[in-house]
């Protein structure tokens, strides 16, 4: 056996390994189940394409060439897709297939064998290029808005890499004098290269996509899907600071559910959480990207609304409370009556977070005192 014969077993090797090693993440440890599923899938392929094409003096035509090669357009194919479930990405299922179709109808008109070399490596090389550059492409940008930012770029960089050297195999098409087949070595050692790389970035990626799950989950309320209070505390630091360099204005808003207790022992605790669920996504849904919202309490919110002065502030809290009066929450079909009492306070030059929340406290109190349902500005 020569080098190329050995090279290929190699591949094969690793694409197996990767592909057994996809799968115990993904069916015995749970770890991103579908993304490592479609990627334990397309090192499967691999291997299997490239184990087909080790019997290329002995095995049918049609099956070492078009289909070896299809198998591992597919794993390409497969990879990114497993990539767009890992971050959540449009599926490019559709044009994906399209892409798959066309070329399986190439190697259906091409005489089988051999002969088909320069098809055979046009029509291999252009696909995988597009996969391999578009898994780049949509793998940078994901990464692009994940923490730390830095991976975006070395993640990436193999599959551009990858897709170049496969552009780069179909040059030697465009010389009219060139008559030999490329050297295979060249290629072969890319692929070593492509199988080790390819692998090591996606399990860096899944281990980066863990992580800001963790991260997420550790600074959002897992019921009502805001900022929890760990995370206010921190925006709230950040906010002041940013106020005091600015000079612009910030307002803190304390929100409380007027008589929760009540509405939990008539209705029970999962109308209760209901409630809060709705409550929350309709401030959400009132607010600015830049404001923030969060639950600091059993029943209590808080939000944060930079550049915003004190009246305005005071009319998105009654904004925010006629739209609960207007739209009240909903539990097994009959509406919760739930109405709220805030405070709303200013952030001065010297103001620090504990001032300012007990200002707002103070202010919410106040409301309750007065009868709830209103907003009180401190």
């Amino acid at each position: 056996m020569g080098l190329e014969g050995l090279l290929t077993q190699v591949l094969a090797l690793l694409s197996s390994v990767a592909a057994v090693l996809w799968a115990v993440l993904a069916g015995g440890m749970r770890v991103s189940p579908r993304a490592s599923g479609l990627f334990s899938a397309a090192n499967g392929l691999l291997g299997l394409s490239l184990l087909l094409t080790l019997q290329r003096d002995t095995a049918p035509d049609w099956v070492v060439w078009p289909v070896a090669d299809l198998l591992g357009l597919s794993a390409y194919a497969l990879s990114r897709r497993g990539v767009q479930h890992l971050f959540k990405l449009p599926h490019s299922t559709r044009i994906d297939l399209m892409v798959w179709s066309a070329v399986a109808l190439g190697y259906a008109v091409l005489p089988l064998g051999s002969v088909s070399v320069r098809g055979y490596t046009l029509l291999y090389s252009l696909p995988a290029a597009f996969w391999l550059g578009a898994l780049a492409w949509e793998l940078g940008r994901a990464l692009q808005a994940q923490e730390p930012r830095a991976l975006g770029l070395p993640l990436a960089a193999p599959f551009a890499l990858a897709a170049a050297v496969m552009l780069a195999r179909t040059g030697w098409l465009l010389d009219p004098e060139a008559t030999a087949t490329p050297d295979p070595l060249a290629p072969l050692w890319a692929f070593v290269c492509l199988v080790i790389f390819l692998n090591v970035s996606l399990a860096t990626c899944v281990v980066a996509r863990l992580l800001q799950i963790i991260r997420r989950q550790a600074l959002i309320d897992p019921l009502t899907g805001v900022a929890n209070r760990r995370h206010f505390n921190e925006q709230l630091a950040l906010a002041l600071a940013r106020q005091r360099r600015n000079g612009q204005p910030l307002c803190l808003m304390l929100l409380d559910l007027d008589h929760f207790k009540p509405l939990n022992d008539r209705h029970g605790h999962a109308a209760g959480d209901a409630a809060l669920v709705q409550v929350a996504q309709r401030l959400k849904a009132s607010l600015r990207e830049v404001d923030l919202a969060a639950r600091i309490g059993g029943e209590e919110f808080a939000l944060l609304l930079p550049d915003t002065p004190l009246a305005q502030a005071l009319e998105v809290a009654q904004r925010l409370r006629q739209t609960l009066r207007a739209t009240p929450p909903q539990w097994d079909g009959q509406a919760l009556v739930v109405t709220v009492s805030g405070g709303v306070v200013q952030a001065q030059g010297n103001s620090s977070a504990e001032g300012l929340l007990q200002a707002a406290d103070a202010a919410l109190y106040r409301a309750k005192g007065e009868g709830r349902d209103r907003v009180v500005a401190g």
